[in-house]
């Protein structure tokens, strides 16, 4: 167990080591220093989905430990997964990851912990959520899953900048009407530049929605 830092939710107070009950691991990330760990697959899951949200600057995984008195009175301690903290004036958010089967299971013990999990919260001027499967695996998943590894790939910058002043020209459109704009013989060539593009954010993209070559694609608004 590590010190708390002084500062709540600086660095992880936990470590999740290896379990042959559950799924354990790391998630290589740029807004967890050290990466996400996780010991669960909707965790996991969970740190994708942040990782992959342009509001989320930093994730900190076991972040702070709770002291709390369970149903019979006793002392307890607690360690939410998560804290968020995102861009501008919105506050830092506390969650917790767990499967809604295992929520209805334990109703009685989690409504203890996660109240005060909510006074903590609120004490610090952050939030606190509970996620399930039901928000965590909505389509916005899936569309990170496919997206994400496409940030990692490196294209000449004229031939990023020539789909994107195509698309400036055209206003809203499609992927698939964007690609028609080139010859027949580049856009298989130029299918993952715009993926890039859209993962990168340099494209907008409604990708809270099932995400596919017919959906709605426009140029970057300017700040």
């Amino acid at each position: 167990m590590k010190r708390q830092s002084e500062a709540p939710g600086t660095k992880p107070v936990r470590r999740i080591g290896k379990s042959h009950r559950a799924i354990t691991g790391t998630l290589a990330s740029s807004k967890a220093e050290g990466g996400a760990e996780y010991e669960s697959a909707l965790e996991r899951d969970h740190y994708l989905g942040l990782e992959f949200d342009p509001e989320v600057v930093q994730v900190v995984p076991q972040p702070v430990t709770i002291s709390y008195l369970d149903e019979q009175g006793k002392r307890r301690r607690y360690v939410p997964d998560t804290l968020v903290r995102y861009q501008g004036a919105r506050p830092p958010g506390l969650f917790e990851v767990k499967y809604v089967q295992e929520v209805r299971e334990k109703r009685g013990h989690f409504a203890v912990k996660f109240q005060a999990a909510r006074d903590y919260a609120r004490r610090q001027g952050w939030t606190f959520t509970l996620v399930t499967e039901r928000t965590v695996r909505a389509p916005h998943l899936k569309n990170a899953q496919f997206l994400r590894p496409y940030l990692r790939r490196d294209f000449p910058a004229p031939v990023e900048q020539e789909v994107l002043a195509a698309l400036l020209g055209l206003g809203e459109v499609t992927p698939q009407a964007l690609l028609e704009t080139f010859p027949a013989e580049r856009r298989v060539d130029l299918i993952p530049v715009l993926w890039k593009l859209i993962a990168a954010r340099r494209i907008e993209a409604d990708l809270s929605v099932p995400f596919h070559m017919t959906s709605p694609i426009r140029p970057r608004r300017q700040a």
